[in-house]
């Protein structure tokens, strides 16, 4: 189960780059604020997978 959070997450972080990728190459001028919005996305869920990891590596010196 937590590893699959774990995947799931970097699965996401994949996608909202290359969304953010596609959109830059597609048409910059013009999308240039939606693939920002896209890559700090993927800059949260980069956070969101770390923290979660720490909080993995936390739990399994606990146990």
């Amino acid at each position: 189960m937590h590893n699959m959070v774990s995947v799931l997450l970097w699965l996401l972080v994949g996608a909202a780059k290359t969304m953010a990728l596609i959109l830059l190459l597609t048409a910059p001028q013009t999308y240039w604020f939606d693939a920002l919005a896209w890559l700090l996305l993927a800059f949260g869920l980069v956070a969101a997978a770390l923290l979660w990891r720490a909080r993995l590596a936390r739990l399994g010196d606990s146990a």
